[in-house]
């Protein structure tokens, strides 16, 4: 609602700066942080100015566009509902101490989150992390098929003085653009665009790897929720957090950015909703912060990769998560990596193989679930990652395990989607199938889901910090702060929404001046966010 990709065909000269030789200038830490690929594997990118209006997380959305060679973009955002992550999320960095039972230190990070905001639009699958800067803003995620990276600070000057020798002053084109965002702060800043590309792997298709299967036993049947909360604890392993320079701040946008996308496919189920909710995130800072992933590296390859045996790497998250009490309560615990997962062959014919074609594993119906005989957890899994956003649909297909869902049979085995066996690349490699969303809510009704079905207390609004600015003036009373009180009084138009029109006094017209505050009535039952009217949610 309020949330829509427009793609103008402009009549107009777009003005892109295409700038293939950024890269150039850039350091190899800054390559593989931005682009995740040896500086000769560079893709192609453009460098793309990008104009954003984003208002006050607490008074609704924002508005962005960006031209780039072969389209243009203009985007209309409204805020999460405040339910994947808030600013008192925890954020842990890990390291190994010998002082603790564990074996691993967590040092809480403090305010991590302050100055992040996240933006949805499942429809046309837009997941952003916006992050504003003393310097404007940065904007990580992913739109339809397209990456958003910002440039490395230490280059960020050299793309605006591009633009403004070629083209003049970046803030005059918006105004030849003729972007209207009435009286908000508009900024311009560059980031690098590019297209998701495939994962690359040594087959056509990867294999997710045999997970194991427990069956249900004397499970009482509840009724089926209307929501379904499951608390996600995130861990970065050291690996993956050297994809970000080793830079807390850059992993902390990646992980919000990443699960973020995780939580787009899963705003797709109805009945019941499912509303992912990051119980907290770990970053491991050093080597052994993860030592359930770090006690199992093999070097398995003649090139001598590095690969971790996903069976010993699930078992030993299953045992150490079910002894930590370090870290807030959770659903299920998922530890991302960049080293390369795999499954030991063991057979007549094959020795000493691992199979490195698996992207993920988790126990299928794990949530919830604890054995304190064996003192070990199933709600855990692992999934592999190489810090340029490759292992999303995997860790939607791993989280989906932990909730119940087997791989797609049957009618639904060759359709590609989230649950295939294989890693597809398509439309519905982002989408469920029937019989995904026949195993979720077959599960969600199991008194072993019951964890699920608590909302979690961090979520629950604070209904006096979301007073929209429009609720307390009305438009009247808005143009009474221009032209004075009772001289004057709003004007009625189809786009009031984008420009508040005021009566002049003395004058048979009205006059454009702003746009209206965040939530002003513009018609019966609806009231104005992000520049559109829409209904009122009650």
């Amino acid at each position: 609602m309020g949330n829509m990709i427009k793609f103008v065909v402009l009549a107009f000269f777009v003005v892109t700066c295409r700038c293939k030789k950024l890269h150039d200038d850039m350091t190899d830490e800054e390559i593989q942080s931005v682009f995740h690929v040896p500086r000769n594997k560079v893709p192609d990118y453009e460098v793309v100015p990008i104009r954003s209006s984003f208002r006050n997380k607490n008074c609704g959305g924002g508005r962005i566009t960006m031209e780039m060679s072969d389209e243009s973009i203009d985007l209309s955002l409204d805020p999460t509902e405040d339910l994947l992550i808030g600013e008192n999320t925890p954020i842990y960095l890990s390291k190994p101490n010998k002082k603790f039972d564990s074996g691993v230190e967590y040092i809480p990070v403090k305010n991590g989150l302050r100055n992040i905001t996240i933006y949805q639009c499942p429809s046309n699958r837009v997941a952003l992390v916006v992050e504003r800067r003393r310097r404007g803003f940065s904007m990580f995620g992913v739109i339809n098929d397209r990456l958003i990276r910002p440039i490395p600070s230490r280059l960020t000057a050299a793309p605006a003085g591009l633009l403004g020798i070629l083209f003049g002053n970046p803030r005059n084109q918006i105004l030849r653009f003729g972007s209207s965002y009435g009286n908000d702060s508009i900024e311009e800043t560059h980031h690098i665009v590019m297209r998701a590309a495939p994962r690359p792997t040594k087959i056509d298709h990867v294999h997710f790897g045999h997970r194991r299967l427990r069956k249900s036993r004397g499970i009482s049947q509840l009724s089926l929720p209307p929501v379904i909360f499951p608390e996600i604890l995130v861990v970065m392993d050291n690996d993956l957090f050297k994809t970000q320079k080793e830079d807390v701040n850059t992993a902390i946008l990646y992980l919000l950015s990443f699960w973020n996308a995780v939580d787009l496919r899963y705003r797709s189920m109805k009945k019941p909703e499912i509303r992912l909710k990051i119980a907290a995130l770990v970053i491991s800072v050093e080597e052994g912060g993860a030592p359930y992933i770090d006690n199992h590296k093999l070097k398995t390859t003649n090139e001598g990769l590095t690969q971790v045996d996903a069976d010993k790497a699930l078992m030993g998250m299953g045992k150490y998560f079910y002894l930590d009490e370090n870290l807030p309560d959770y659903d299920a615990a998922i530890a991302m990596t960049r080293t390369d997962i795999c499954n030991m062959l063991d057979s007549p014919f094959v020795k000493n193989i691992c199979d490195g074609t698996t992207l993920g594993y988790a126990y299928v119906e794990g949530v919830c679930k604890e054995n304190t005989a064996d003192k070990n957890t199933e709600a855990v899994g692992v999934v592999e990652d190489n810090g340029g956003f490759s292992g999303i649909i995997p860790a939607a297909h791993e989280l989906a395990h932990l909730l119940g869902v087997q791989h797609d049979k049957g009618e639904c085995a060759d359709g590609g989607y989230i649950m295939s066996t294989q890693l597809h690349h398509s439309e519905k490699s982002f989408q469920w199938s029937n019989c995904s969303k026949k195993a979720f809510r077959k599960f969600f009704s199991t008194a072993q889901a019951s964890c699920l079905l608590n909302k979690p207390s961090a979520i629950k609004k604070n209904k006096s910090g979301r007073v929209l600015p429009g609720k307390i003036q009305s438009l009247d009373e808005q143009c009474e702060k221009v032209f004075g009180v009772g001289v004057t009084k709003a004007c009625q138009h189809k786009n009031t929404c984008i420009l508040l029109q005021c009566q002049v006094p003395g004058k048979p017209f009205c006059r454009g001046f702003a746009a209206p505050a965040e939530g002003s009535t513009c018609g019966p039952q609806k009231h104005c966010i992000s520049g559109h009217c829409v209904p009122l949610q009650i």
